[in-house]
């Protein structure tokens, strides 16, 4: 290869595009790229490689790559790293891997040089070639550093029909890796699913951590509903609360109640309720009474309904009602839609668009007080981020993780 001819496969990796490698020879030719990167030349600024944590992110099919690779490539400016990026196309004819390379950089926002991550794709051709992946991955993680498994559409490609862990490529793969990041709102079998991930976590990999983006989503929604007792005089009513209702929306073919069922989760969990008395199931929805810890009787209900602006699976509203001393006070949450865009398809992939959290507070019927609160529409480039900033076991969402699988469960009857 002329100079010329190496120059410009250099300037190919810093730029983004994948340059092919032979899979033998990983690390030789990230090596030789990342030297010659690093001293710019006659066409590029000289980079910088950073490495903060190895992500495997393992793409549904081909049409998913190329936007998994835009989220990769924006996480660049939070959470420069090795991301190994994995693509099991099965099919027929003879088993083979082939390897790709890329490099991501951004620049620092004083200036200077720019700092880079590195991208190795990695496709499984062949029907059983989907094996060699793990051995192919794991001796490229770098060492001493944490290894996150995205895995976006899980439990497609994860679990057999009948639940079990696919070996190859998950189960080798889960082995190595710190922590596994997932994606409820898009669970097809969603009680079931979530179930399974819990079961995951607590029995077949305890020591490996569990994320939900659909948890992240619920941040504003936890942070919000905490805020309203702040306030010394309104504190006794969280003690006092008699009945909470949950609405999220609906979608198309399938009811997934999983962000709704965790945040009753969190509020069960931090609230000490026990598990519900009565139950009363419907197509996607549930009517129960949880016992408080002093057993007063708290009716909570999760319903669906129609959102504008929102996900299919994401929450609309919930009203808390509370008594203390012969005072009964309702407090609402609601996702707030004022318009600000026209766009309607927002269950074809665009981001949600009901910006806003309303909160409303009434004691009595009367001094009603609102207030507004702009939480953005927050793309899955943002959550992911969110993600890999918190990384390690959270107790919070585990102990919501728990409750919620058993009101599933009961949900469904089993």
């Amino acid at each position: 290869m002329d100079t010329k001819e190496e120059e410009n496969r250099v300037q190919t990796f810093v730029g983004g595009k994948p340059v092919g490698v032979d899979a033998r020879a990983v690390e030789r030719e990230l090596t030789n790229l990342w030297a010659a990167a690093s001293m710019g030349g006659d066409n590029g600024l000289a980079v910088i490689r950073f490495c903060l944590m190895n992500l495997i992110a393992y793409a549904p099919d081909e049409s998913k790559v190329g936007a998994m690779t835009e989220t990769v490539a924006s996480l660049a400016s939070y959470y420069p790293s090795r991301t190994i990026m994995l693509l099991n196309q099965q099919g027929d004819g003879q088993d083979s891997i082939e390897t790709s390379l890329a490099a991501h950089c951004r620049l620092p926002v004083g200036g200077g040089r720019p700092i880079c991550g590195e991208q190795i794709n990695i496709t499984a051709k062949g029907p059983s070639a989907s094996a060699d992946l793990p051995g192919t991955v794991i001796p490229l993680l770098v060492s001493d550093l944490p290894v996150v498994l995205w895995w976006p559409n899980w439990p497609q490609g994860a679990l057999t029909e009948d639940y079990k862990i696919q070996q190859y490529p998950f189960g080798s793969l889960l082995a190595s890796a710190d922590e596994l990041i997932v994606d409820s709102i898009v669970f097809p079998r969603p009680v079931k699913d979530m179930a399974r991930l819990a079961q995951l976590r607590e029995k077949d990999n305890p020591a490996v951590a569990t994320n939900d983006l659909n948890w992240i989503r619920l941040t504003s929604w936890r942070q919000l509903t905490a805020q309203i007792f702040d306030a010394l005089y309104l504190r006794p009513f969280l003690n006092g609360l008699t009945s909470v209702e949950v609405r999220y929306k609906r979608g198309k073919d399938v009811a997934n109640p999983n962000q709704a069922l965790l945040l009753i989760g969190w509020l069960a969990s931090r609230m000490n309720w026990q598990a519900p008395i009565e139950m009363e199931t419907g197509d996607g929805v549930c009517s129960m009474t949880m016992s408080s810890g002093d057993d007063r009787p708290i009716a909570v209900d999760i319903l669906n309904g129609r959102g504008d602006g929102v996900w299919p699976g994401d929450v609309i509203d919930i009203t808390l009602h509370g008594e203390f001393d012969g005072h009964k006070g309702t407090f609402t949450l609601a996702r707030k839609y004022f318009g600000e865009d026209n766009r309607r398809d927002w269950e074809g992939g665009l981001p949600p668009i009901a910006e806003h959290i309303s909160t409303s507070i009434e004691v009595d019927g009367q001094n009603k007080i609102e207030r507004t609160v702009h939480i953005g529409a927050r793309s899955n480039d943002e959550l992911l981020v969110e993600a890999l900033g918190n990384l390690g076991h959270d107790p919070l969402y585990e102990a919501a993780l728990r409750i919620a699988v058993g009101l599933g469960n009961r949900r469904t009857g089993k």
